[in-house]
């Protein structure tokens, strides 16, 4: 063939394409400002309450039985990260420690999201990943599970806070 020849193919695949509603595909729309990149939405301002519960109370879910989902809400893909801390004594006077355990100990306690489609997050002092790959637009639906103390040293109701975060994954 010609350069003339090759020319003229290529633009007629290229018409084809085009014609067939394909060409699009093969183009990366830019986003345009103001689109969020990446980000994540978690129950807007919702709080989960276990009720009262004993030392060594295990796996307990909130009352209500509600369960938390997390949407992606960007245009790239995002790794979504939990992360907790200790839990404090409302007025003062007592802390337990978030530990990664099916057993915690004296003043310690742990608190799972399990995941619907399987496996779970402790939510601990570390950042955890929660999913590795959330595509935009899409959900991840999560029981919580909690793990009270094998002994405290002071009772009285509890609060704790699980932080989530999202990565561009690209």
């Amino acid at each position: 063939m010609t350069r003339r020849h090759l020319a003229t193919l290529s633009f007629a695949v290229a018409f084809a394409l085009f014609v067939a509603g394909l060409l699009p595909m093969f183009q990366r729309p830019s986003p345009a400002a103001g689109d969020l990149l990446y980000g994540v939405n978690v129950n807007s301002g919702e709080s989960l309450d276990y009720g009262s519960q004993g030392h060594g109370t295990t796996n307990v879910p909130p009352t209500g039985s509600e369960q938390t989902v997390v949407q992606s809400t960007g245009l790239l893909p995002c790794r979504i990260l939990i992360q907790g801390g200790a839990a404090t004594r409302q007025g003062g006077g007592g802390s337990w420690t978030a530990v990664e355990s099916d057993s915690p100990g004296a003043n310690q306690y742990s608190w799972k999201f399990v995941k619907t489609s399987g496996g779970s997050v402790w939510v601990s002092g570390s950042s955890n990943v929660l999913m590795t790959s959330l595509l935009p637009g899409t959900t991840v639906t999560c029981d919580t599970q909690l793990d009270m103390p094998s002994s405290y040293s002071s009772a009285g109701t509890y609060t704790f806070t699980a932080t989530v975060s999202a990565t561009a994954v690209l």
